[in-house]
């Protein structure tokens, strides 16, 4: 309300200017959606996905990720 009581009109508001240091790759998000997508983890949902993975020693990504990159 502020900005606009001042007369500016346009929202002059930004978002963070650096990017997460933990920010996947465009290749991991990449793999990722390979691997959601593969045949063995078509039907499968990411919240069995990663511990199907971590039993294997393997890691790509978090739940969280995996649900934000297949949405």
């Amino acid at each position: 309300q502020r900005w606009r009581e001042q007369g500016g009109g346009d929202d002059l508001r930004r978002g963070p200017k650096a990017t997460p240091h933990n920010k996947l790759s465009p290749e991991e998000e990449q793999r990722v959606l390979d691997v959601a997508n593969s045949k063995e983890f078509r039907d499968v949902s990411p919240r069995q996905i990663v511990p199907i993975l971590a039993d294997r020693n393997t890691y790509f990504a978090s739940e969280s990720a995996f649900y934000r990159l297949l949405r």
